[in-house]
């Protein structure tokens, strides 16, 4: 059953909530307090999985894309792989964390599994 786009809209979180939800999660995921935070390594300690993809910037104009099953975080390829943009990816991928976190509910009603159902998924929640 396709969900409906209509109903993937996150409730408002203060950023006192989200902090502390960052927080948290950084407390019991990565205790060793240092800069930079390494999210692959909290990914691995939550049992999410990483996966690079090819061409999901261009397929679907993102970075990183958390799977509607909430076990898996989506990340372009190249991107992944290039030295110059590991910043932009550590970011994207907190930035996908942070919706497993913070509103789980919201994705875990939406079944995309690949790139074009995500697309699709969005093209069917602002239609032309």
């Amino acid at each position: 059953m396709k969900s409906d786009p209509a109903l993937f809209k996150a409730p408002f979180i203060t950023r006192e909530k989200a902090w502390s939800e960052a927080d948290r999660i950084r407390a019991a995921f990565w205790p060793e307090g240092s800069v930079p935070v390494d999210v692959e390594i909290i990914l691995m300690k939550m049992k999410i999985r990483l996966e690079p993809i090819l061409s999901l910037r261009e397929g679907g104009d993102v970075d990183a894309l958390l799977r509607g099953d909430l076990t898996t975080i989506m990340v372009d390829a190249d991107e992944y792989m290039d030295d110059r943009m590991q910043n932009r990816i550590r970011f994207s991928i907190a930035h996908e964390l942070g919706h497993l976190v913070l509103h789980p509910e919201v994705y875990r009603n939406t079944s995309h599994a690949t790139v074009d159902e995500w697309i699709d998924f969005v093209l069917r929640s602002h239609p032309q």
